[in-house]
């Protein structure tokens, strides 16, 4: 349970540091490739020193991967940072609070997934705390100036989102049942998926010919330095949830919906108290039907 706890902290210290990037002028997707160089480089810091520590070679490791978990670390690292591309787009098109949705709602994959996969329990109860968790994060996520367009080429963002981030969680799971199941190798791709999504952040600006991800008026030691910050609790928020995978006190597809509905109330217990956010009382409701989900859990 401890890692569970450990993985929405530094969930939240993320949001935190996320949410300073406009407040001090950072550019946000140059500051996501500073935060990727940086939880790579903490990655291979980390990660040699522990396994160093055990008497395992981080560098033999990674020549002894078969090409599954290097097929598995790619995806993951390409995805990282293209979800985050479409949450941005969908902010832009449809508001935050979509975008907030549509992530948030992806715990529905890996909680199906690893109920037909690997055959994670999922009883009535628990099917129940499943649906009352979907409502859950609607409420906590709701607001009445909700933007909606109805653009035909736009409506596309919102459900990439939601997929995509879907894929991330259960490829995760899926990972650490089948090729990433033994400590080394999970070091090997808690580090590189980072290098992977390093490298498709310079392949993204250097062919963004549509100026995407231009920015005006940013500042670079913002830039930098907010970017190499959020790679910290980057890196061991991946560590995290996959020692809390690891534990086994519960299936796996239970962990990644108790992890989602803590950290959804999380963030909006931040947002107010920290961010100085107001609440409606739907959104209070929201939080409590979370909390009552995890119970059921």
């Amino acid at each position: 349970m401890i890692f569970i706890v450990f993985a929405t902290i530094t969930s939240v210290l993320m949001l935190v540091i996320v949410r300073l990037f406009e407040k001090n002028k950072a550019h946000t997707f140059y500051a996501l490739i500073f935060n990727y160089l940086s939880a790579l480089i903490i990655g291979f810091t980390y990660s040699s020193i522990y396994l160093k520590s055990k008497d395992i070679h981080f560098i033999q490791i990674i020549y002894s991967l078969p090409y599954q978990v290097w097929l598995i670390t790619i995806i993951e690292g390409i995805l990282f940072i293209t979800v985050f591309y479409w949450i941005a787009q969908t902010t832009r098109y449809y508001g935050i609070a979509v975008a907030s949705v549509a992530n948030k709602m992806s715990f529905i994959f890996p909680v199906l997934s690893a109920h037909f996969l690997f055959n994670d329990e999922l009883n009535t109860l628990q099917a129940l705390a499943l649906l009352l968790a979907i409502f859950s994060v609607y409420l906590v996520t709701y607001s009445p100036n909700l933007k909606i367009r109805s653009d035909a080429n736009k409506i596309i963002f919102p459900f990439l989102v939601f997929i995509g981030s879907g894929i991330i969680d259960s490829l995760i799971n899926y990972g650490n049942k089948t090729f990433v199941n033994t400590e080394d190798r999970q070091y090997v791709f808690s580090t590189f998926v980072y290098g992977f999504a390093l490298l498709t952040g310079f392949i993204y600006i250097k062919t963004d010919t549509k100026k995407i991800f231009h920015q005006d008026n940013f500042k670079w030691k913002s830039t930098i330095g907010l970017g190499l910050l959020l790679g910290i609790p980057n890196f061991f928020n991946l560590v995290f949830i996959i020692q809390a995978l690891n534990t086994r006190i519960l299936p796996s597809g239970q962990i990644f919906l108790i992890l989602n509905l803590s950290n959804v109330i999380t963030t909006a217990l931040i947002g107010v108290f920290v961010f100085k956010e107001k609440l409606s009382w739907i959104n209070w409701l929201g939080i409590i039907l979370a909390i009552l989900s995890m119970v059921l859990i």
